[in-house]
């Protein structure tokens, strides 16, 4: 049996902790649990990286959930993947996938969004380049509440500059 050891660079950064999030107001009360994350970031070779990444943190409701009830805000959880590749020296592309976990507080909600997408950019000359991009995203919705289930294509064409 031969064994194979991961070549590149490789760098890590992680962080743990607990977030309690008390509102002003007792009607909305607060949202507490587990905070962490992490991203990964690997060079396998001088003109790839692969990068992954999770997360989770307590993000405040819109306006518009707040309006239908006593809903602060959401545990939101992502989890991702993305490579980038130099094809040529003016001539990048990359490609990601992404899950995200939307958990209402005070509300019987849960949003799962899924998201892909592929990309290129050509650089025209150090400052000036040409981009292109397509994503796909699909959310399910579920609960009593549930809302805002929905497949989206974008596709993007830009010409940007970059200093």
């Amino acid at each position: 049996m031969s064994r194979r050891r991961a070549t590149g660079v490789l760098y890590v950064e992680a962080y743990l902790g607990y977030f309690d999030q008390i509102y002003q107001s007792p009607l909305l009360g607060t949202i507490s649990g587990p905070d962490f994350g992490a991203n990964l970031v690997w060079n396998p070779t001088q003109l790839t990286s692969v990068s992954f990444k999770v997360s989770r943190a307590v993000e405040d409701a819109p306006v518009a959930v707040v309006g239908t009830g006593s809903v602060p805000g959401f545990v939101h959880t992502v989890a991702g993947a993305r490579v980038d590749h130099e094809l040529l020296r003016n001539l990048l592309l990359d490609g990601e996938v992404t899950f995200a976990n939307d958990d209402f507080q005070g509300e019987d909600r849960t949003d799962n969004d899924y998201l892909a997408s592929i990309g290129a950019k050509y650089l025209l000359n150090r400052n000036l380049y040409l981009g292109a991009t397509y994503t796909f995203e699909h959310r399910d919705s579920s609960g009593t509440a549930a809302v805002n289930q929905f497949n989206r294509n974008i596709f993007m064409l830009r010409a940007s500059t970059q200093f």
